[in-house]
């Protein structure tokens, strides 16, 4: 069960486009998968069996259109997919998420959006020629062609929205560093990422180092990935403390659990990873 991924550097997209993952495997049955909190707007376009998504493990499941809209998650929720899985997923930055689809993802905290209610009926003939393809990165160039002609214009504050990235957030731990970094007030920052995120920074950070930490857990995630988020806390026990409180499980469950699924990520090019 192999996830492909891969995350753009060249600009423009590394800059609209956090991560870029494909998924095909064959689970025998209908699964239900828990997903964990993310500060990234997904749009996700499947070609196999159903793809359903709940807020919580007993509510009911609403099945995705072909090429959806995930919303940001600010907390635990559910998919179930299968017996087959073939999917393609872009995860935007917030600046990517104004640009391609005219939303901030204050604006999308509700899921799943069908993508032809934002790209029009054009949207249905991407997604066929997706699925006419099997590659990442056949996948990954015939979804650039389509959303360059829809890039809209850089919302007035882009300079800050660009900087709710999350690798670009990585080293600012108060509002007033950002305010500072970018030439705004405090106050004024907070305002904007509010505005913008539905959330406040500490959240948003918090969300931040919970992805790093489950990234990082991966046995094969690069040993870049494995630093950075040993320095996403204070200390070990806050770090596993953290991590229990969200996913009910110790980070060493948590990975005994997944290893008997069979589940891998594997890591393309590419990821600026020299060493």
């Amino acid at each position: 069960m192999t996830i492909e991924r891969v995350r753009p550097e060249a600009d423009p997209w590394g800059t609209w486009v956090e991560d870029v993952a494909q998924r095909k495997v064959d689970l025998g049955a209908v699964k239900t998968f828990a997903v964990y909190p993310t500060m990234r707007v997904e749009l996700l376009f499947h070609f196999a069996d159903p793809f359903e998504t709940a807020p919580f493990a007993d509510a009911p499941f609403v099945c995705a259109p072909p090429a959806a809209v995930l919303h940001a998650r600010a907390r635990k929720e559910f998919q179930r997919a299968g017996p087959g899985i073939d999917w393609f997923l872009v995860a935007l930055t917030p600046l990517g998420a104004r640009q391609l689809l005219g939303l901030p993802f204050s604006a999308l905290r509700q899921a799943p959006i069908d993508l032809r209610d934002v790209w029009g009926n054009d949207c249905e003939a991407l997604w066929r020629r997706l699925g006419d393809v099997s590659t990442l990165e056949e996948r990954w160039s015939l979804f650039t062609t389509f959303a360059r002609l829809r890039i809209r214009q850089a919302p007035k504050h882009a300079a800050l929205i660009e900087a709710l990235a999350p690798r670009a957030l990585a080293k600012i731990e108060r509002a007033g560093a950002l305010a500072a970094e970018l030439g705004y007030s405090e106050r004024r920052v907070r305002q904007l990422v509010q505005a913008e995120l539905g959330l406040g920074l500490k959240a948003r950070l918090a969300i931040q180092r919970l992805n790093a930490q489950l990234e990082a857990l991966n046995p094969n995630a690069p040993a870049k990935l494995k630093r950075e988020s040993a320095h996403e806390y204070s200390d070990q026990s806050h770090a596993t403390r953290e991590f229990k409180r969200v996913t009910g499980s110790t980070p060493h469950d948590f990975v005994r659990a997944r290893s008997k699924t069979g589940d891998t990520l594997s890591y393309t090019t590419p990821v600026n990873e020299a060493d």
